[in-house]
């Protein structure tokens, strides 16, 4: 069985509330089961994920703190040790973008 990396009790208040209410858009716009499940693990993901470069709100992420993790995610650099496709690394930049337009 897989080992849990990323836990929701480390989110700190700013990226909880964005996380939450991304989640909220995606009940509102009556996303199947599987994929409201999908938002709130690739958001959690992202989110510490900018948490551990030290990104502590949304409202700090710039295009630059974007690019570093994406260099990051390709090198192996995250929780999980491995390099990330460009599929994941696209799920994880529509995630942002869902939590940031929240």
């Amino acid at each position: 069985m897989a080992v849990k990396r990323y836990h929701d009790r480390e989110l700190n208040e700013a990226w909880g509330k964005v996380r939450n209410l991304a989640i909220e858009d995606g009940v509102g716009r009556n996303n199947r089961s599987k994929t409201q499940r999908n938002t709130r693990d690739v958001t959690r993901w992202v989110a510490l994920d900018l948490m551990d470069r030290g990104v502590q709100s949304p409202d700090s992420v710039d295009q630059r703190i974007w690019i570093d993790l994406v260099d990051a995610y390709r090198n192996g650099q995250s929780r999980s040790g491995k390099p990330l496709s460009e599929d994941s690394i696209r799920k994880r930049k529509e995630a942002l973008v869902q939590m940031l337009r929240a």
